[in-house]
């Protein structure tokens, strides 16, 4: 809950050698990538996040390399860079279906209706919702779940489908 004094502690761990444990090296920058995020400086945070990202690769760790991903898209929807955060968010998808992961497909499903909304695309963020949605219900993710409700309440609230708004805003009120 306070990223500074995280950014600190996750610094720190950084002077260990990184070739007495590759993977914790790694994990480190990744949260570091995260914690600059929290404090808004994306720059760094991009810088962490791909470094981190580089790392897992040559682990091979596909999980942990999804995730971070993520946190890249998310990095570059808050610099502005669509283009790259949806590479980053398609590949992370991608990776999340091959290794079976459904929640972490529905939260990357989440992140991409974010940046279609943000494009001005409501039908690609309505499809990419109803998508987290089907996973988020198929596993019983609550969160999931109600982010999308709320989230397809507000687009179709948008385009004056009312009907269809009401029906998520139900739905979500009833998760909350």
């Amino acid at each position: 809950s306070k990223p500074a004094e995280a950014l600190d502690y996750l610094q720190q761990s950084l002077s260990l050698n990184p070739d007495d444990d590759p993977h914790t090296h790694a994990i480190a920058l990744s949260n570091i990538a995260r914690a600059y995020s929290a404090l808004k400086d994306y720059p760094q945070a991009l810088e962490h996040g791909l470094q981190g990202l580089a790392m897992m690769e040559h682990l091979e760790d596909a999980a942990s390399a999804s995730y971070v991903l993520d946190e890249l898209g998310n990095i570059n929807l808050h610099l502005g860079d669509y283009a790259q955060a949806l590479k980053h968010l398609q590949r992370g998808l991608e990776i999340k279906h091959d290794i079976g992961d459904p929640k972490g497909q529905a939260e990357t499903q989440l992140l991409l209706a974010r940046l279609f909304e943000l494009q001005g695309s409501s039908e690609d963020a309505i499809h990419a919702l109803q998508e987290a949605l089907a996973l988020a219900q198929e596993i019983g993710a609550p969160t999931e779940t109600y982010k999308a409700h709320q989230n397809l309440a507000k687009l179709f609230q948008g385009k004056s489908e009312y009907q269809q708004a009401f029906s998520h805003l139900e739905q979500y009120i009833k998760i909350k």
